[in-house]
């Protein structure tokens, strides 16, 4: 019984947490979309300091990378193992 209600706990921790890692995600897109339309507007030429929204969009992009590696992470290939021969007995002639 225990044993049910922790994996039961823990299923829906995991469920949450994919939940809330989802969520951040749709605003980062909301993020990347603002800034990308910032950028696109017109910089103040007088500015002594402008913000780097094309570093700010990177960002974003790694953020979003890393939640989504971590959301399906990638599996191992298949390896492509020797094939068996199926043959295992030996003539008398073939012995030491």
């Amino acid at each position: 019984m225990t044993c049910c209600i922790a994996s039961s706990a823990g299923a829906y921790a995991a469920s949450d947490e994919h939940q809330q890692l989802s969520l951040i995600l749709r605003q980062l897109d909301s993020l990347s979309r603002l800034a990308a339309s910032r950028d696109a507007s017109v910089i103040d030429p007088s500015a002594r300091y402008s913000f780097d929204y094309p570093r700010l969009s990177a960002d974003i992009d790694l953020m979003r990378q890393g939640i989504k590696g971590y959301l399906t992470p990638s599996r191992a290939q298949p390896r492509n193992p020797p094939e068996l021969t199926g043959h295992y007995t030996r003539s008398s002639a073939s012995q030491p």
